[in-house]
Order: C-alpha cells, then sequence, then structure tokens
C-alpha cells in the first residue's frame, strides 16, 4: 500500500497507537494523510519513535499530513 489515507477519521491518541501495534507502518507506504483528526502529541512522539528512533515503520514515508489535529508547537518540534 503505497498511499494511506485516514483524513476526517475523528482518529484519536489510542486509536492511532493501536493500529500502530497492528501493523500499519509495515506497509511500503509513501503518503500517510493523517489530516483532521483528533490526534496530539503523543501520537506524534509514537510516530516519532517509530519512524525516527527504533526504524521500525513508514521505512519509505515521503509524505506525511497531520494538518488539523489538535497538536501545538511542541508537537511540530518532534515532526
Amino acid at each position: 500500500i503505497e498511499r494511506i489515507d485516514l483524513k476526517n477519521a475523528e482518529m484519536t491518541d489510542e486509536h492511532f497507537k493501536y493500529l500502530l501495534i497492528m501493523g500499519l507502518g509495515s506497509c511500503r507506504t509513501k503518503t500517510l494523510d493523517l489530516s483532521k483528526n483528533r490526534l496530539t502529541l503523543d501520537s506524534v512522539q509514537s510516530l516519532y519513535t517509530e519512524v525516527v528512533t527504533e526504524k521500525t515503520a513508514f521505512r519509505k514515508l515521503k509524505s506525511l499530513n497531520l494538518s488539523h489535529n489538535n497538536l501545538d508547537h511542541l508537537s511540530l518540534d518532534k515532526i
């Protein structure tokens, strides 16, 4: 799956963490759209850990959309 579009899904941090546990990041995804959800810094930190620190998810990711979530300037620093 090269493109995953989960925009406007009313996704919370709990939903997102569950998707990561279930292997969402194991796909060869190049584009991930998580815009217009209810994600917070917790989801950004989980994503950062999987992608940057542990390098266990989204190894082919080129585009990430997190616009229109519950993110503040601290979250943006992680992105």
